[in-house]
């Protein structure tokens, strides 16, 4: 059984807090230096009964965002297609951009960089060859 400060400093982090942040919302850090409470937030993580708690928690977030079913590339390009066909949505470009957007965030689409001179690879060349070597 966790105590309440383990359990709050648990959930802030399942939040999307950082560990520095989640320790000092849960535990007095008045007269402590950023680096002290880092390494209490790691030490406290460490402990057995915290970290299978944590786990735990984890493990929950990962089935609700399975069961909520998150679209894949499948239901991006389908959406583009549906926008593209049915000319009765009122602002199709609005839900277009959304798609992008989200396909995007799963590498369906790149963006063009072109790139023009030399790029000097000589000392990573170098590297290479002296560790190959075992120099």
């Amino acid at each position: 059984m966790l105590t309440d400060k383990q359990e709050g400093f648990l959930q802030c982090l399942i939040s999307g807090d950082s560990q520095r942040e989640a320790y000092k919302k849960n535990y007095s850090t008045k007269n402590m230096q950023d680096h002290v409470i880092d390494v209490k937030a790691c030490q406290l993580l460490k402990n057995d009964k915290v970290a299978v708690r944590y786990n735990e928690l984890k493990g929950k977030v990962i089935e609700k965002i399975a069961e909520e079913g998150l679209l894949n590339a499948t239901d991006v390009l389908k959406g583009i297609a549906d926008i593209i066909h049915d000319t009765k949505l009122n602002d199709p470009k609005t839900a277009l951009k959304g798609y992008e957007l989200y396909g995007k965030h799963l590498k369906l689409f790149t963006d063009k960089v072109e790139h023009s001179g030399n790029v000097d690879i000589t000392h990573k060349s170098k590297l290479i060859s002296k560790y190959l070597k075992g120099d």
